[in-house]
């Protein structure tokens, strides 16, 4: 049996297939199973985060201060009190909604513009930068699937229960999340 070395660094690509293998796997037994319905929201959207800043990163100078300073690598060693703490800045997956959605659509990250009223031009500029990185923008209706499944986790997994679940709307909606990897897990496979 072969058994892991005393100290593991987790690569940004590779851990966000296997997170995708994870969620993929867990969606399988997701009608019949509490616990892999939860699982597949977790570890889909940590997923594509993971897939989204891979791709984002390297047109990190088209976006603000604020996001180019979360897309930036940290140094892979935790740091108890810091990491506890909160206070490695990392991107979230709203904000990554917002950066890939079509310029038309309305902003769900004030704070990436620069406060809760934020220009028009910023956005636009973000948001054409993401295409530009992606090769795709995100149309209103898979956003809002996309919405509905970060709030399903958030809920799930960031607050108090009792949390109502309504299966179908998670099992309906699952699909947008994984065409979204799809594409950028394509896009990881061309970039070698």
């Amino acid at each position: 049996m072969k058994t892991l070395p005393e100290i593991l660094t987790l690569d940004t690509s590779q851990e966000a297939r296997r997170l995708w293998r994870g969620a993929r796997d867990a969606f399988q037994d997701a009608p019949d199973s509490l616990v892999a319905l939860c699982e597949s929201l977790d570890l889909g959207i940590r997923a594509a985060e993971l897939f989204a800043v891979l791709r984002l990163q390297e047109m990190k100078q088209g976006f603000p201060e604020a996001l180019r300073m979360h897309l930036q690598s940290q140094d892979p060693r935790v740091h108890w009190y810091r990491d506890a703490m909160d206070g490695v800045p990392c991107v979230q997956f709203r904000v990554l909604l917002d950066l890939m959605s079509n310029p038309e659509l309305d902003c769900i990250a004030m704070e990436l513009h620069g406060g809760s009223r934020p220009s028009a031009f910023p956005c636009e500029r973000a948001r054409a930068s993401a295409r530009t990185a992606l090769g795709f923008s995100l149309s209103g209706e898979d956003r809002d699937l996309l919405l509905l499944l970060l709030a399903y986790r958030n809920r799930i997994f960031r607050c108090i229960p009792p949390v109502e679940i309504r299966k179908e709307e998670v099992l309906v909606a699952f699909p947008a999340l994984a065409q979204l990897v799809g594409k950028m897990n394509t896009m990881q496979a061309e970039l070698g």
